[in-house]
């Protein structure tokens, strides 16, 4: 029953004036963190329309900077204020722009450690000052994860505790390889996935997070080889039945 309302859902999309799926595929650029449920959803869509999607995967500054630089794509996945950001300069079109879900930064530790209490400044504060080693994503790399959990080590006021036990990430395949640090800091989904490994402990308190760069947009390149193609994927990403996908890796509407 669930399928079959994801395929009722997708079909009324692409029946709407909007969304006219005419290509053989769709070429998408998306930051990492999408990739859990990106698979199910986009399989759905093909299903559905015979539209391959092409996914390339990578931090959420790359993705940026390629578009920037006229990288021919149809579709673009990003945090909100990004996407908002290129329908303002042009690269997006700006009635394709559709929220899909959100994260929160959260922490694991290794299995068989005590989990510690993450429900305050002081005990996250205290978390991270005792971890031996914390591994997270670097900011300087275009992680959107990495530049937030920085800027809350400065708010904390242990920017330099932190960085003489860091153990920075530069990719995807090193978060996903991840087995050394006792501590990680990191989207909740990436986190939920490391179960045989790590322990998931939760997000950060409210006041440590940025709901707005962990809201994730889609929205379809100006340029798009097939406008309505790619607008009617950034619709179906955005579906009632898509969020139930996604909530299923660990998201949260958005």
């Amino acid at each position: 029953m669930k399928r079959i309302a994801v395929i009722a859902s997708i079909v009324a999309v692409l029946l709407s004036p909007v969304a006219v799926v005419r290509a053989d595929e769709l070429k998408v650029l998306s930051a990492a963190t999408m990739r859990f449920g990106q698979k199910d959803v986009g399989d759905n869509f093909t299903r559905m329309t015979g539209t391959k999607l092409a996914i390339t995967f990578g931090s959420a500054g790359g993705v940026k900077t390629k578009l920037e630089k006229g990288e021919p794509v149809d579709v673009v996945i990003l945090p909100k204020p990004d996407i908002a950001a290129l329908a303002k300069a042009g690269k997006i079109a700006p009635d394709s722009v559709h929220d899909i879900a959100r994260t929160a930064l959260s922490i694991a530790v290794r299995k068989g450690q005590p989990k510690p209490d993450i429900s305050s400044f002081a005990g996250v504060k205290e978390a991270l000052l005792a971890a031996k080693m914390i591994a997270y994503y670097d900011a300087a790399a275009g992680g959107a994860d990495g530049v937030i959990a920085e800027r809350d080590f400065a708010r904390l006021g242990i920017v330099n505790e932190v960085a003489a036990k860091a153990k920075l990430w530069k990719s995807v395949q090193e978060v996903t390889d991840e087995r050394s640090a006792d501590l990680l800091i990191n989207w909740q989904p990436p986190l939920l996935s490391k179960a045989a490994d790590y322990e998931f402990v939760g997000p950060l308190p409210p006041e440590l997070q940025d709901p707005e760069h962990s809201t994730w947009t889609a929205g379809a390149a100006a340029k798009a080889a097939d406008l309505g193609a790619a607008k009617g994927f950034t619709q179906v990403l955005a579906s009632p039945e898509s969020l139930g996908v996604f909530k299923g890796k660990g998201f949260t509407p958005p």
